[in-house]
C-alpha cells in the first residue's frame, strides 16, 4: 500500500475535499456561510457569487463540485441560472426562503433544496450527498 501520495490512481470522492460555490446576491448571507462551512475539513469554499453572470463565470473557471443557489437572486431568475449549472454537470443545492420553492427547484434539477435557516448539520449532509450523487453520475 503506497503512501506519501506515491499513487497515481484518484481519491475517491468521499475522501476527496468537496468544492463549493456560494451564489447570493445578500452579502451577509454568503459571508455567513463562508465560515459555517469552514468547519468541515472535507469542504473548500471556491468562491462566491452575487449574480448569475459572476456564478457561471466562476462555475467555469472555479470547477466547484457543489453550488449553494439562492432561489431568490434580485433581479435575476434563479430557476435559469439552475438549468445552466446543471448542463454544466454540477450538482446544485437550491437554498429558499419559502418552503414552497422546493418542489419547484427539485424538479428543475436540483439535487436538494433547503430553507435558508435550515440547521448547519442538514446543510453540510445535503453537501455531501450531493457531491456522492454527482461522483456516481
Amino acid at each position: 500500500m503506497p503512501t506519501g501520495g506515491g499513487s497515481t490512481e484518484p481519491e475517491p470522492a468521499a475522501s476527496r475535499v468537496v468544492r463549493v460555490l456560494i451564489v447570493d446576491d445578500d452579502a451577509r448571507v454568503r459571508e455567513g456561510l463562508r465560515p459555517l462551512l469552514a468547519l468541515d475539513r472535507r469542504l473548500r469554499v471556491v468562491g462566491e457569487a452575487a449574480s448569475a453572470a459572476e456564478a457561471l463565470a466562476l462555475a467555469a473557471t472555479r470547477r466547484p463540485d457543489v453550488v449553494l443557489l439562492d432561489l431568490e437572486l434580485a433581479a435575476e431568475h434563479s430557476f435559469a441560472l439552475l438549468g445552466h449549472l446543471r448542463q454544466a454537470a454540477l450538482a446544485v443545492i437550491a437554498l429558499a426562503v419559502y418552503p414552497d420553492s422546493a418542489a419547484e427547484a427539485l424538479a428543475a434539477g436540483a439535487s436538494a433544496c433547503l430553507l435558508k435557516d435550515a440547521p448547519r448539520q442538514d446543510l453540510l449532509a445535503a453537501i455531501h450527498a450531493a457531491h456522492a450523487q454527482r461522483a456516481r453520475s
